[in-house]
């Protein structure tokens, strides 16, 4: 019997998960994720491989070991006439070779219990494929949130982190500021108007030629300067930069 007549691949009806998600309370959105089921049969003492396309991973959603019907896996032998079904549940032992892999191979024989007795047997395994979640195992650190990507995936990090998974401490967000009485003369480089004194010390430091800032907590402005005057013109409080 030819390879090609020993293993089988047949399209299983499709599945369908209906989600929900409430995006407000007076609103409703239905989504269907489709996946297609794949079922492949493999002979007693043959290895042969399972696979799913390159960059996705299977899910075993069951399987059977024995004989359902006289004409698969026969051999040498003539048709079956009688002796079937016979069949244990494989789901388990398949799971622990293939679940979430791209490929593995697999041999029968090593389930190592015969249900049917001077029979051939076979293997029938039905399982999906599916993208695999690089994100599913929280690969961005600190509080990062990640994106799925194929064969990969990005982080999108805190300010005061940066790297591939966020794990690097991003050096800029170690400056310190203190808080001095200097001429009320300056070198203005922005006026913004900024939620927090802490937003403000945030785009000082992201800006090379930011020497301080003034914030005025009345009016919530952020007033950032590159050098302070020496002619005295009065006095005002400014956060400088310290390294």
């Amino acid at each position: 019997m030819s390879a090609s007549e020993r293993k089988k691949y047949q399209p299983l009806e499709n599945i369908k998960i209906k989600l929900q998600l409430n995006v407000d309370n007076d609103k409703e959105h239905n989504f269907q994720l489709l996946f297609v089921g794949l079922e492949q049969i493999i002979c007693n003492v043959d290895t042969d491989t399972i696979a799913c396309d390159l960059y996705s991973v299977m899910t075993i959603t069951s399987s059977t070991y024995g004989r359902n019907d006289g004409t698969t896996c026969t051999g040498s032998h003539a048709p079956y006439s009688s002796g079937f079904p016979c069949t244990i549940d494989s789901t388990n032992w398949v799971r622990q070779h293939c679940e979430n892999k791209q490929t593995c191979s697999i041999c029968p024989y090593d389930i190592g219990v015969d249900p049917c007795e001077n029979y051939f047997k076979y293997l029938t395994v039905w399982y999906t494929c599916s993208d695999f979640d690089e994100c599913g195992s929280n690969p961005c650190q600190h509080g990062g949130t990640c994106t799925d990507l194929i064969d990969g995936f990005t982080c999108s990090c805190y300010p005061a982190y940066q790297g591939t998974d966020c794990a690097e401490r991003n050096d800029l967000f170690d400056v310190k500021y203190i808080l001095e009485e200097h001429e009320s003369t300056h070198f203005s480089i922005k006026a913004l108007l900024v939620l927090s004194r802490l937003n403000c010390a945030r785009m000082c430091t992201l800006n090379n030629d930011c020497y301080g800032f003034e914030y005025d907590v009345n009016d919530h402005t952020c007033q950032m300067i590159s050098a302070i005057s020496t002619i005295a013109f009065g006095k005002v409080h400014y956060y400088v930069k310290q390294f």
